[in-house]
């Protein structure tokens, strides 16, 4: 992987633009709307856009997006690094008529003299992540069986009378207790 920084912004109105390949990597801390959905800021993007013209003349971009991002495992709840890879083909339009008009296929970007690469890359990665992210089923299982284990030898050494008083229903009723005397 490259680890030449993407260029933040590309100029439409080049001519050389056309044909154009840019690759290189973006860090998760500089994508503030991918840094929400995120445990940590660690982990990487690398990325991949061509330009080119289609066949009625409209500027298409080619984005391929490999990542690995720290999340949070909805299960466990253990951070962890999950892999995603995202690949689309967007057509350059400046009006949404022109968006509305746009093959199968194609999904617009809307830009007049400049696209920032950046967000579309953003764009490809808050689009691919998944709605609640999990380690591999056994991994998880091995972490919570564990946890449940070590608990579980915890409890057997307390007195039941204990874990009957420190309820947090019994708490809550000895606190209002408290108050109405």
């Amino acid at each position: 992987m490259s680890a030449t920084p993407l260029p933040r912004t590309l100029d439409l109105r080049k001519p050389a633009m056309h044909k154009a390949y840019f690759e290189g990597s973006v860090m998760p801390a500089d994508l503030q709307r991918l840094r929400g959905l995120l445990a940590a800021d660690e982990g990487h993007i690398h990325a991949v856009i061509s330009c080119d013209l289609d066949d009625e003349g409209r500027t298409v971009l080619s984005v391929s997006v490999n990542a690995s991002i720290s999340v949070r495992c909805q299960r466990c709840l253990e951070v962890f690094q999950r892999p995603l890879d995202a690949n689309s083909r967007l057509a350059v339009v400046r009006t949404d008529e022109q968006a509305a008009g746009l093959p199968e296929g194609l999904e617009p970007v809307l830009a007049a003299r400049e696209i920032d690469l950046w967000a579309v890359v953003e764009d490809e990665l808050v689009l691919a992540i998944p709605v609640y992210s999990y380690h591999e089923e056994k991994t998880c299982i091995e972490k919570l069986t564990g946890a449940e284990h070590t608990a579980a030898a915890a409890d057997d050494d307390k007195p039941a009378q204990k874990a009957e008083t420190d309820g947090p229903f019994n708490i809550l009723a000895q606190l209002k207790r408290d108050l109405d005397h």
